[in-house]
């Protein structure tokens, strides 16, 4: 399934194109991109939303998207920190 994101992101970039208040797409789009753990590409996916045109369940689902988000960032900060204790016991 991981080989075939990168299809299924542009698939909704092209309907994103095509319908810009198609909903569906960007959050698509956002979990894909979550999938390959590209969160800037995921939140901006998400920021192009207008809060506004969002049914409740999509407001829903854009939320639960960027606290997933936040927790990815928040993981991948803690190993870029870890890796960086690693390299100074090595230079040490």
């Amino acid at each position: 399934m991981l080989n075939r994101l990168p299809e299924a992101i542009d698939d909704c970039r092209s309907a994103m194109g095509r319908d810009r208040g198609y909903v569906k797409a960007y959050i698509r789009a956002a979990k894909y991109h979550l999938q390959r753990a590209e969160t800037e590409q995921a939140h901006a996916c998400l920021e192009d939303l207008s809060h506004d045109s969002l049914t409740e369940d999509e407001s829903a689902e854009k939320e639960r998207i960027e606290a997933e988000i936040r927790a990815l960032r928040a993981d991948m900060s803690k190993l870029d920190e870890v890796r960086f204790q690693v390299h100074l016991q090595g230079i040490c």
